[in-house]
């Protein structure tokens, strides 16, 4: 058992120590009061606040086990410690911890039952929700207002653990009644108030950005062999193939790993297969097919279209690509076309043979991956700069038509900023390419996961940017004067002496 799943173990052994630290109070007269009648008593000049020790020890282990649930979470995809018993048991542990403290708030009348009965409610509507999609194979993926309501929540509830159940100069609050400290109980509702507020927006929300496959019943038809057999019965999914270029490490990689958690039978295409081995064993249940391409070779485009023309492709990941990097007048004419048949014509060619296979068969998206490289030219890298620049206007422009035609299919230029990968190892020497490797803004794997989801799930945006430094260094890049943004990439791409 890895450290993730102790932790979340750990989060499930505290509840009911917790639970009984809180029962305690409310069974004042019985026997397993006896040893815990001490209270927490701070003096004030007008004021006598008091609390049981047992709530503030149940409300210390509370805080302790919510952070655990921050931690598990961490340590199982920092160190690709991610199990099924973790996925499950985690969101058990969760809901074991919120709800059963939320019970005993209501019975000793701190809050009241209505509110524990929506917040409850929305917890078993969401996983309702969650199932159905799963059924469609659509994963309901967090999002920043379900984030928001799940802190407001547990804010909430460790302020009632301190303050809840108290007493003010002798009066005890819990029950609601207005006297002359009455102000005071209402204060501290404020956040579970918000946070019950914040349960239901988030739920709605689900519901709303899901409406269509929960309310559409349309049966998608799936593509037939030409036997006439079923595509499910040669794959192992419902989700089809996706097809990705540039496959073998770095970027490509991380996406085709992504795609088999999804659910995903992939392709890899790339000069050496060899590396895709270990996906092969460690996702024995997808299919993956491996293709030896070189695709700055044009011909080959054609071949790797043709070869894939009775899966079931529903994606492609338009990934292989490299850049040549020096002073324009030094670097190598051969490198630099070599780069724009791969960065631009290959692109190009896979694209518009995809797009017409998708419009066809009426599903299907091609994600192209772009660069923040797209957004100004750069000295000393002019070619790749450029090349990228082809790559997001094209996307864009094809997204755009596709839209206004009404089709389902969708291109979607996804826009990376610093990684770390062999990029700079291939395109710079040795010494430029240790100092242009120390600069990235997001994980490999971390850029895939998100990308990779918002990519398959947006419908209006034509490209996506993903990453806060990202974005902000694509809004300064609109935004300055040209020649600044010159200067400072020319002096960042710059040859290191």
């Amino acid at each position: 058992m890895n450290w993730a799943n102790r932790i979340t173990l750990i989060r499930i052994f505290l509840i009911p120590v917790i639970i009984a630290l809180m029962v305690i109070v409310p069974f004042k007269n019985s026997s397993l009061y006896n040893g815990w009648d001490q209270w927490l008593t701070i003096k004030g000049d007008n004021v006598t606040y008091s609390l049981p020790i047992s709530y503030l020890i149940a409300g210390i282990l509370f805080i302790i086990a919510s952070l655990t649930d921050l931690l598990d979470g961490f340590i199982a995809r920092r160190y690709n410690q991610v199990t099924t018993f973790g996925k499950f048991f985690d969101s058990i542990a969760d809901k074991l911890l919120t709800n059963t403290v939320l019970i005993v708030f209501a019975c000793a009348n701190i809050i009241p039952v209505w509110m524990v009965v929506l917040l409850i409610a929305r917890d078993f509507v969401i996983d309702v929700v969650r199932q159905i999609l799963a059924t469609q194979k659509v994963v309901m993926a967090a999002n920043q207002l379900g984030r928001v309501r799940a802190a407001m929540e547990m804010f909430g509830m460790t302020v009632l653990f301190f303050i809840g159940f108290r007493m003010f100069n002798g009066h005890s609050l819990q029950t609601g009644q207005w006297d002359e400290f009455g102000w005071v109980n209402q204060i501290i509702m404020i956040p579970i108030y918000l946070a019950t507020v914040l349960s239901l927006a988030a739920a709605g929300n689900y519901i709303f950005l899901n409406r269509k496959t929960l309310f559409d019943m349309t049966v998608i038809k799936k593509p037939k062999l030409e036997n006439g057999q079923d595509n499910n019965e040669k794959t192992n999914n419902n989700l089809g193939w996706a097809v990705v270029t540039g496959a073998s490490k770095g970027l490509g990689y991380c996406y085709c790993e992504e795609l088999l958690k999804l659910g995903y039978n992939v392709i890899a295409v790339a000069r050496d297969t060899s590396p895709i081995t270990t996906l092969q064993q460690k996702y024995s249940a997808q299919t993956i097919k491996m293709i030896n391409y070189d695709l700055s070779n044009l011909e080959n485009c054609e071949k790797l279209f043709n070869d894939v023309a009775k899966d079931n492709v529903t994606i492609l990941i338009n990934n292989a690509g490299y850049g040549v990097w020096g002073y324009f007048s030094e670097s190598s004419l051969e490198q630099e076309m070599n780069m724009i048949d791969l960065n631009i014509k290959a692109v190009h060619i896979l694209t518009k043979l995809f797009v017409q296979r998708f419009i066809t068969q009426q599903q299907g998206r091609v994600l192209n991956i772009g660069s923040l490289a797209a957004f100004t030219p750069a000295s000393v890298f002019a070619s790749y700069y450029a090349s990228k620049a082809y790559v997001w206007s094209l996307g864009v422009a094809i997204n755009t038509e596709l839209k206004k035609t009404k089709s389902p299919v969708r291109v979607i230029t996804l826009c990376p900023g610093p990684l770390k990968t062999d990029f700079w190892n291939r395109s710079s020497n040795q010494k430029d390419a240790k100092y242009h490797s120390t600069v990235k803004v997001m994980k490999t794997s971390t850029y895939a996961r998100k990308s990779l989801l918002k990519g398959l799930k947006v419908k209006r945006k034509n490209y996506i940017i993903t990453g806060s430094v990202n974005k902000i260094v694509k809004k300064l890049t609109k935004w300055s004067p040209q020649s600044w943004v010159l200067t400072s990439v020319y002096n960042y791409q710059r040859k290191r002496k």
